[in-house]
């Protein structure tokens, strides 16, 4: 019988993991870690990520027109499901353009409760298209950067120029 080791995509695929982990059979081997059965019940969806250092992770938020330039006002909310460290952020669009969207923080809880996201992660230094087709920033001055297990971030669509029918904004994190 032959084992074949997996590419990077495909532990990606498999384990929603970073590359650095690999994958043999149904076996996935994390660095300094004993290697764990993909397939065994007891650590489905729950590979020990603590024992990984380095993993880089994004955040992203997509906002789609379905062929028609995007209106305002349009938000999305996402789920920080473990602790994390924002490094940079991408935006990218269609076409060539302006666009701003903020990005608000809160938790689950609050949100349950019926209260959205309001407080500002970007001191005012939102993402944001001038022109172009595409940005980043990864100096992020003022930028709250540290998200916490439980977090939600609202991203708000707060500004477009109503060319574009499709932005995509990656927070990349830690």
């Amino acid at each position: 019988m032959s084992v074949r080791t997996k590419t990077s995509l495909e532990i990606l695929a498999l384990t929603g993991r970073k590359t650095g982990s690999t994958v043999m059979g149904g076996t996935v081997v994390l660095p300094g870690s004993p290697p764990y059965d993909i397939n065994s019940p007891a650590i489905t969806g729950n590979l020990p990520l603590e024992r990984v250092s380095g993993l880089v992770r994004t955040v992203t938020a997509g906002f789609d027109g379905g062929g028609s330039p995007l209106t305002l006002p349009v938000t999305q909310d996402v789920f920080i499901g473990s602790a994390r460290s924002i490094t940079s952020w991408e935006l990218i669009a269609d076409q060539t353009g302006a666009a701003t969207i903020e990005v608000l923080r809160g938790t689950l809880a609050d949100l349950i409760a019926g209260s959205p996201p309001v407080a500002s992660i970007t001191a005012a230094n939102d993402p944001e298209l001038a022109a172009e087709v595409a940005a980043t920033d990864s100096t992020l001055p003022g930028w709250t950067k540290t998200l916490a297990a439980g977090d939600v971030l609202r991203f708000v669509l707060s500004a477009v120029d109503g060319v574009q029918t499709k932005l995509t904004l990656t927070l990349t994190t830690t």
